[in-house]
């Protein structure tokens, strides 16, 4: 299996922590993970089985707040190119309280 890996353009994540006022989103900060944006499986180690191509979409709402993430991956016989086959996942905001440990 060989992946391949890429560092998006804009951030793909947010991350907000408390300030030393208590506001609960006082201190944001934008990251950019990288991606796998292609494997390709070869069971013989020559010819490709399988190839997956992906794709990522984040969407903001409220805000920076809450996220949605969809990836989309296409995959295709990699050797007979009988083909594409398009898979979505989507992935929601979900919140937990913050509870200060000295609490």
């Amino acid at each position: 299996m060989n992946y391949t890996w890429n560092t998006p353009s804009s951030p793909n994540g947010l991350i907000t922590f408390p300030d030393n006022n208590g506001n609960q989103t006082g201190c944001m900060y934008e990251y950019y993970a990288p991606m796998v944006v292609q494997r390709t499986v070869k069971f013989d180690g020559v010819h490709p089985a399988l190839v997956q191509k992906f794709t990522y979409t984040t969407a903001y709402s409220d805000g920076v707040q809450k996220a949605t993430v969809q990836t989309t991956v296409y995959s295709s016989n990699g050797s007979t190119n009988l083909g594409t086959f398009k898979t979505v996942y989507n992935y929601a905001f979900t919140q937990f309280p913050f509870s200060d440990p000295d609490d």
